[in-house]
């Protein structure tokens, strides 16, 4: 399901449209929904991992030593039925801890929301396999 970015618009709040060959070393293009619906941002990230169950990408600012986020996605099996979604941005460079301090709130609500979100999606998707048509 993190792959199917022709989805993302239906459930995605936060990610709403990845463009791009999703492969290691591929340079993708990201709008990212601003808080509030006060419109969108675009980020030209390159992948780092494309595997089954994660994705990865690597986002900078003027340059990695500057400011440099790397933005991951995680599907960790549980069995059964079961699964846990992990999200997490990591940043680094000289500008790093300021970023964190400003926006550092901020980012977390709107992963929570996403998650939400994602949560929801795959719940729905799994019931609809259950439900006889």
């Amino acid at each position: 399901m993190l792959s199917a970015f022709d989805e993302y618009p239906e459930w995605n709040p936060l990610v709403r449209e990845v463009r791009g060959p999703v492969e290691p070393g591929a340079f993708i293009r990201v709008r990212l929904a601003r808080p509030r619906g006060r419109g969108s941002i675009t980020i030209r990230p390159m992948v780092t991992a494309a595997s089954g169950g994660e994705f990865r990408w690597l986002g900078r600012f003027v340059s990695v030593r500057l400011l440099a986020g790397e933005h991951s996605f995680r599907v960790e099996p549980l069995g059964d039925d079961h699964a846990r979604f992990v999200q997490a941005e990591t940043y680094r460079g000289i500008l790093s801890r300021l970023m964190v301090a400003i926006f550092g709130p901020l980012i977390r609500r709107s992963f929570e929301v996403m998650n939400r979100s994602f949560r929801d999606r795959v719940v729905y998707r799994h019931r609809r396999r259950q439900d006889p048509v």
